[in-house]
């Protein structure tokens, strides 16, 4: 079993490690970084109980980051996007063009932005992102700290699966583009959770996981196209552009929005599939036998992840 605490301490040390990638404006690292605080914000409610304070403290600093770490990828995402089609698109690369020389000016932007956001946080501060027992934490909190951790994932996991489903229903067969959208953000949150207990041991989900990955995958990719179909307009701005170009591009976006439609539809059955498995697990959870609070062997994996100080703070 890999203990929450484990993980989080991975994950804070992933993120720290992608930050001077950040500063120097790699798009992997900024989409590593990205995900990272995504996984983060999934990990941390796990400690809420323990750790209520410091929990709010951290989720607050990593939200704060992962909005300007989103408004980057999101742009890097479809400078990406104008890249491959003018490859294949000759006869609207004037567009393409002019949609590049604007999109340029907004990267740069939101990449400053987020860097001076990261100044203001001060992530890589000694302690920023850490967590510390309370005072009473001996007392009150430490039936948590082996089994408690798993009773909340579990909860995690049902609501997250219930959203999902929720998400699916409503946004039906007909194309509606924030419908979908939100399917793929429920279907992300329960594929985060759902990995969590996977690494926690306490269920098998290799199957949901994939199928969860493959339709958020493919709703990514929709929206990204919806996304640049927006925004073509303002990117082209007053340059000084045929229309015949601007309905070129337009129409390979709507042609690739109906592909990827299509292709959720027929990914729908599998994902609900998915969805039904995370819900049965977290109804019905792994009994292991032997000591349910192992606190001493918790203490040293504690230890090692460097996250909890043992004995009362002065």
């Amino acid at each position: 079993m890999v203990f929450p605490a484990t993980v989080l301490q991975s994950e804070i040390d992933a993120l720290l490690g992608y930050l001077p990638q950040v500063r120097d404006g790699d798009v992997a690292g900024v989409h590593d970084a990205r995900v990272t605080t995504r996984r983060l914000r999934e990990t941390l409610p796990l400690f809420k109980r323990s750790f209520p304070d410091d929990v709010r403290r951290v989720k607050r600093l990593i939200k704060r980051a992962g909005r300007k770490l989103g408004r980057v990828r999101e742009l890097d995402v479809m400078d990406a996007d104008l890249h491959r089609r003018s490859i294949r698109m000759p006869m609207a690369q004037q567009a393409i063009t002019a949609a590049h020389a604007t999109l340029a000016r907004q990267q740069e932007s939101a990449r400053r932005k987020l860097v001076k956001t990261l100044d203001r946080l001060r992530l890589e501060r000694r302690d920023q992102l850490q967590l510390r027992h309370r005072r009473d934490w001996w007392r009150a909190f430490d039936h948590t700290l082996a089994t408690g951790w798993a009773a909340v994932l579990r909860q995690r996991i049902a609501t997250r699966a219930r959203d999902l489903s929720r998400g699916i229903d409503h946004a039906g067969g007909v194309y509606f583009p924030n419908r979908l959208h939100a399917v793929r953000v429920a279907a992300k949150k329960l594929r985060y959770s759902a990995e969590l207990a996977a690494a926690g041991n306490l269920w098998d989900c290799h199957d949901a996981l994939v199928d969860l990955e493959k339709t958020q995958d493919t709703l990514g990719r929709l929206h990204d196209a919806e996304v640049l179909l927006n925004s073509l307009e303002t990117l082209v701005g007053k340059a000084d552009v045929g229309d015949r170009e601007i309905a070129i591009l337009k129409n390979d976006l709507q042609g690739e929005i109906a592909e990827r439609h299509a292709k959720y539809l027929a990914q729908r059955e599998r994902l609900r599939a998915a969805q039904q498995k995370c819900m049965q697990a977290a109804d019905h959870p792994i009994h292991r036998r032997g000591p349910t609070v192992p606190m001493l062997a918790l203490s040293a994996a504690a230890l090692e992840a460097g996250i909890i100080m043992l004995g009362t703070r002065r």
